[in-house]
C-alpha cells in the first residue's frame, strides 16, 4: 500500500485521460499544492443548508441570488495559485460550484446542467427559467482553458449562450488583458474576506461584450499528412456516401493563428513543459523559456521565407470572392489577429496611428468585433525582437492586410532528398503543432481556411483590480446595483482593441446583473466563508 493512501491523502490526479488543451493535460506545475489542494477538496459539505430554508430570516439572503456563478478553473496551472485559488472558490461559492477542469470536462458539466434546467422548467419550476438566463461562468486559467470553454458553448449552441468572466492563470493570458481582467493573477485578490467579496463583486457588475469567433479548417490532400493537432482542432472523416473526398480537421479560435517562426517557437516551449514540468512551473520561467526557445528557432540565421511553403488569399471586408495577397520574401510568419495582445499584451498591429499607406490599403482602426481578422507578417530576429520588447508601442509587426476570410495555401518548394513530406509549424490561440506539408510534386496543397462564425460572449471589467480599499469598492459596487433592468443586457458595440485594459477606470454603473450575495453571510463553524479555516489555515492565506 502506498504512503498516500495509508495516510488516507488522495493521490494527485493524473493527467485527465479525454482530450484536454495542453495547459490542462500537463502535470501540475506545483505538485505539493496541487496535492494539498485534493486534500481539502475531498472534505464533505455536511453541515451545509439551502437558502430556501432559511431565507426572510437574515438580511442579505435571497432565495434567488441576482448573479448566479459557476467556476471552471485549471488547478494546474499558475503553479501554487492554481490549487490555492481554486481551495478559495470552493469555500466561497461551494465545492458544487467549482470544477477542476483536468476532471470535469466543460462540455459533460454544461450539458448536463442545461438538461437540469430543461427537466426543472417542464415539471413547472419558476426557478429554472430564471438561473438559466442570469447564469455567468468565470474561467479561471490561460487562454487554452477559456477558449476551450468558449468553443464548448459554441458546439452545444446553449440558449441563452452564457458568458464568461476570467482569472487569469496562464502564462500570456492575452484574452485576460483585453477584457480587463488583468495580464497575471494576483494574490491580493484572494488575501482575505474583504478582497474576495471584491474579486466576485466585479464579475457581477462586469458588463458584457461580444467577441469574434473564428472557424479554422485544415484540408489534407492526402492521408500520409494527417500530424498530431491541437485540442481545439478535430479531424473530421469523410462519409462514405461522400466517396474520395480530402480529410478535414476543423476548430475554432478567438486570439490568434499563426504560421512559421513563431508557432516553431511555440512549439519547443510545450515540449520543454510536457517532459519537464518542473520547469515551467511558474510565469517568469515560462516567459524565459518562450525568449530562449525564440532565439534559438531560427530567427537571426538559417530559416527560409515563408514564401517557400505559404500561398495567402483573402476575402475582403464586404467582398465574396478570394483574392491572392503577395507577402515579401522576407516574412518568416504570418499571424492572423483578432485580439490586440499576443504573446503576453504585446501589439503586434502596432499602438500608433494607421499612416497614409494603411488608408491608401483600405486599413481601419482594429477591433475585436468588427468581423474582421488583421494579417501581420514578422521578419527577421532583430525586427521581431523589437516588436517584442517594445510591445508594438515602437516598432510594430508589417500590416498586410484586413480580412473578412483568410486562405493560406501551403506546399514545399522541394522536395526532400528522402522523398519524405517537409513540414511547417502553426499555433491556434498558443496550442502549436508540427504539420506535415506536400512537397514540390504533390498534386494540391494542404489548405488553412479561416472564416468568421459570429460572437461569443465575455464580459468586460471595468472596476480596479487593485483597489486601495477593498471595503470601500465593496460599497460602491453594491450601491450601483439597478434590478430593474431586463435579466439579460444588450451586448457592447464595438469597442476598440488598441486601449489597455490592465487598469480600467470605474464605469458609472453595473449591469442588471451586478447584485451578489457577500461570501460572508454564510457562516460554518461561526468563521465567515470568506475567512474560513480548516484546521489553522484561513481560506485566503492557506499554508
Amino acid at each position: 500500500m502506498s504512503e498516500s493512501s495509508q495516510s488516507g491523502t488522495p493521490p494527485p490526479r493524473a493527467p485527465p485521460s479525454f482530450d484536454a488543451p495542453h495547459e490542462v493535460a500537463s502535470r501540475p506545475g506545483h505538485r505539493n499544492a496541487y496535492i494539498k489542494y485534493r486534500e481539502n477538496d475531498a472534505l464533505h459539505t455536511t453541515y451545509t443548508l439551502p437558502h430556501t430554508y432559511v431565507q426572510g430570516i437574515k438580511h442579505g439572503i435571497a432565495k434567488r441570488p441576482e448573479s448566479p456563478l459557476i467556476v471552471f478553473i485549471n488547478a494546474r496551472s499558475g503553479g501554487g495559485d492554481g490549487p490555492r485559488l481554486a481551495q478559495v472558490l470552493s469555500r466561497a461559492l461551494g465545492r458544487a460550484q467549482v470544477f477542476d477542469i483536468s476532471e470535469h470536462r466543460p462540455d459533460a458539466v454544461l450539458e448536463k446542467m442545461w438538461s437540469n434546467f430543461q427537466d426543472a422548467e417542464k415539471s413547472g419550476d419558476k426557478d429554472a427559467a430564471y438561473y438559466r438566463q442570469r447564469l455567468r461562468i468565470i474561467v479561471a486559467g490561460g487562454d487554452g482553458t477559456i477558449a476551450w470553454v468558449l468553443g464548448t458553448i459554441k458546439k452545444l449552441d446553449l440558449q441563452p449562450a452564457p458568458g464568461v468572466a476570467i482569472i487569469p492563470l496562464g502564462t500570456g493570458n492575452d484574452m485576460s488583458r483585453s477584457f480587463g481582467w488583468g495580464g497575471l493573477f494576483l494574490r491580493s485578490s484572494i488575501k482575505n474576506y474583504d478582497q474576495v467579496c471584491c474579486t466576485l463583486m466585479r464579475v457581477a457588475c462586469a458588463k458584457p461584450d461580444p467577441l469574434d469567433c473564428w472557424s479554422i479548417s485544415v484540408t489534407l490532400p492526402t492521408r500520409g499528412l494527417i500530424s498530431p493537432m491541437p485540442h481545439c482542432i478535430s479531424l473530421a472523416e469523410p462519409k462514405p456516401e461522400q466517396g474520395q473526398q480530402p480529410l478535414a480537421a476543423r476548430g475554432m479560435f478567438w486570439n490568434y493563428l499563426s504560421v512559421g517562426l513563431d508557432a516553431k517557437a511555440a512549439y519547443g516551449f510545450h515540449q520543454l513543459r510536457e517532459a519537464h514540468p518542473a520547469l515551467t512551473a511558474g510565469r517568469i520561467s515560462n516567459q524565459w523559456w518562450y525568449s530562449w526557445f525564440s532565439c534559438t528557432s531560427g530567427w537571426f540565421c538559417g530559416a527560409q521565407p515563408i514564401t517557400h511553403k505559404a500561398k495567402l488569399s483573402i476575402i475582403p471586408a464586404g467582398g465574396t470572392l478570394w483574392q491572392d495577397v503577395k507577402i515579401k520574401d522576407d516574412v518568416r510568419a504570418i499571424v492572423l489577429l483578432n485580439l490586440q495582445s499576443y504573446a503576453g499584451g504585446r501589439q503586434l498591429w502596432g499602438a500608433a496611428p494607421l499612416t497614409k499607406k494603411d488608408h491608401v490599403k483600405g486599413l481601419k482602426e482594429p477591433s475585436y468585433n468588427d468581423g474582421l481578422v488583421e494579417v501581420v507578417g514578422l521578419t527577421n530576429g532583430y525586427h521581431t525582437g523589437m516588436v517584442m520588447a517594445t510591445s508594438g508601442h515602437m516598432v510594430h509587426a508589417r500590416r498586410i492586410c484586413q480580412a473578412a476570410g483568410v486562405r493560406i495555401s501551403m506546399r514545399a518548394s522541394h522536395t526532400r532528398a528522402d522523398g519524405g513530406h517537409s513540414h511547417c509549424f502553426l499555433q491556434v490561440d498558443g496550442e502549436p503543432w508540427r504539420q506535415s506539408v506536400p512537397n514540390l510534386a504533390a498534386d494540391e496543397p494542404l489548405t488553412v481556411e479561416v472564416k468568421h462564425l459570429g460572437t461569443s460572449q465575455l464580459y468586460h471589467n471595468y472596476h480596479d483590480l487593485e483597489p486601495s480599499d477593498p471595503k470601500k469598492q465593496q460599497q460602491v459596487m453594491l450601491a450601483k446595483v439597478d434590478l430593474t433592468q431586463n435579466m439579460t443586457p444588450n451586448l457592447t458595440p464595438n469597442m476598440s482593441r488598441t486601449t489597455s485594459h490592465n487598469s480600467a477606470p470605474t464605469p458609472k454603473a453595473c449591469s442588471s446583473q451586478a447584485s451578489l450575495q457577500r461570501p460572508g453571510d454564510s457562516k460554518v463553524g461561526g468563521s465567515k466563508v470568506g475567512d474560513s479555516k480548516v484546521g489553522d489555515s484561513k481560506v485566503g492565506d492557506s499554508k
